[in-house]
C-alpha cells in the first residue's frame, strides 16, 4: 500500500484499487503506478453533461445504434428499487413515472 504522504511527477507507487464491494470473487486491482501528470483537479466538459448514472447517454446515444443497460453485481445497483431503503420519505418515486414509495 502507498503511504499517504505527498508524491510528485515521476514517482512510482505500489497500491491496490477497488475490491471492497464484499461481492464474492471481487478483489482489488494491484499494481505499480507512475505519476505521469499533476493537475489542480479542474476540468472542462466539452459535450452534453448530466450529473447522474446515465449522463453517458448525452454523448453516446447520438452515435450508438443501441445502448444496453445491464444488471451487474456491485454495491450500487442500476435499479434503485433494489436498494434496502430505510429512511426514504413517503411519496418519492424510485424511477421516472414509477409508483410513489409508500413509506
Amino acid at each position: 500500500m502507498a503511504s499517504r504522504g505527498r508524491v510528485g511527477h515521476g514517482a512510482t507507487l505500489a497500491f491496490s484499487l477497488g475490491g471492497r464491494s464484499r461481492i464474492p470473487g471481487d478483489a482489488p486491482f494491484e499494481g505499480e503506478f507512475t505519476v505521469e501528470k499533476l493537475g489542480d483537479g479542474r476540468f472542462t466538459c466539452t459535450g452534453p453533461m448530466l450529473k447522474s448514472s446515465v449522463h453517458f447517454r448525452a454523448d453516446f446515444e447520438p452515435m450508438a445504434k443501441e445502448v444496453l443497460v445491464v444488471k451487474a453485481p456491485g454495491p450500487a445497483p442500476a435499479d434503485p428499487t433494489e436498494f434496502k431503503w430505510t429512511r426514504l420519505r413517503k411519496g418519492v418515486r424510485l424511477r421516472p413515472l414509477g409508483p410513489a414509495h409508500a413509506g
